[in-house]
């Protein structure tokens, strides 16, 4: 009976909890007219048009969050996933090797690659 009697009491301690707590709240979203997604990019060598692996893509920040914290590195095959809001999208590539470039494009349609050409540094 007592076990009974606790898991009524724990089920009605959940459900108030749910009633009266909200079960997440929403980051701040100063552009809240737009949806944070994320887009693919594609970075090559500019003369062999290879993928380069491990670039790390950084967005540029265009209003703080969530950009500061945030950067991505390029799978084997060159290709990554950046977060950023819908319609405008700019980053600054780095790798070794090669010279460090920023872009900024309309990144509208999420199911095109944006193919960003590094040019290798000169020895």
């Amino acid at each position: 009976m007592q076990g009974s009697l606790l898991k009524l009491s724990i089920l009605v301690f959940s459900l108030l909890c749910l009633v009266f707590t909200p079960c997440h709240a929403d980051p701040t979203n100063s552009f809240a007219h737009l949806k944070y997604s994320s887009f693919p990019v594609l970075v090559v060598d500019d003369d062999t048009g290879r993928p380069i692996y491990r670039a790390t893509v950084h967005p540029v920040c265009l209003g703080g969050t969530p950009y500061a914290t945030n950067s991505y590195q390029t799978n084997g095959k060159g290709i990554t996933r950046v977060m950023s809001f819908e319609r405008m999208l700019a980053v600054r590539v780095v790798r070794e090797g090669y010279k460090t470039n920023t872009w900024a494009f309309m990144a509208s349609n999420p199911a095109t690659d944006h193919v960003l050409r590094l040019k290798r540094l000169q020895e």
